[in-house]
């Protein structure tokens, strides 16, 4: 199933449709998959429950888990938890390696500028095209708060991390997907 289609008009409806939540967002995400892949509407389900833990999004006719972040600059101008909030993007990564009934899994992430600079100081997940693998080396070396969400999902499974899409979303922000892949040991 070809993501881009499907997140290319996810992002059309953001910028005519705001989002200010993630529940919002992955309501969104759902929709456009009904939208723009034949398949049956219930077969696009929200907070499915897989392997013992729930996924954002499951798409049942593609095999397809998807976990949705959406990072938005905090209002009240108190510094916003970027190396929590990283460390929750690999908790979902670790999540959806863990999904062994998915055939494909994607992460889709929205922030402003200071997550994507925040991302792109990190060099674990790649901002451009590039693929990543990341270990247990990887997350071993990370701080503490970011670190803690990961471990609470059980021991990392290595994974290459694949840059799929990335769009400007007018009003909202930056927008990735990364495709993850469980792969042997690293």
């Amino acid at each position: 199933m070809n993501l881009d289609v499907v997140l290319d008009h996810f992002a059309e409806v953001v910028e005519s449709n705001p989002i200010h939540t993630e529940a919002a967002m992955c309501d969104l995400i759902a929709q456009a998959f009904r939208d723009t892949v034949p398949l049956d509407p219930h077969q696009v389900v929200r907070e499915y429950p897989l392997d013992g833990k729930r996924v954002d999004i499951w798409v049942a006719a593609h095999a397809c888990a998807v976990e949705a972040k959406f990072h938005r600059e905090v209002r009240s101008g108190v510094n916003r938890p970027l190396t929590m909030q990283f460390g929750q993007l690999l908790a979902d990564i670790r999540r959806l390696a863990g999904a062994t009934a998915a055939r494909q899994r994607a992460l889709v992430l929205i922030t402003d500028a200071s997550g994507t600079t925040h991302l792109e100081n990190k060099a674990l997940l790649p901002t451009s095209t590039t693929v990543k693998t990341l270990g247990p080396k990887h997350i071993a070396t990370l701080p503490d708060s970011a670190r803690r969400p990961v471990e609470f999902e059980g021991p990392w499974i290595p994974v290459r991390v694949t840059r799929v899409w990335k769009r400007r979303v007018r009003g909202t922000g930056q927008a990735f997907a990364w495709e993850i892949e469980p792969i042997g040991d690293i």
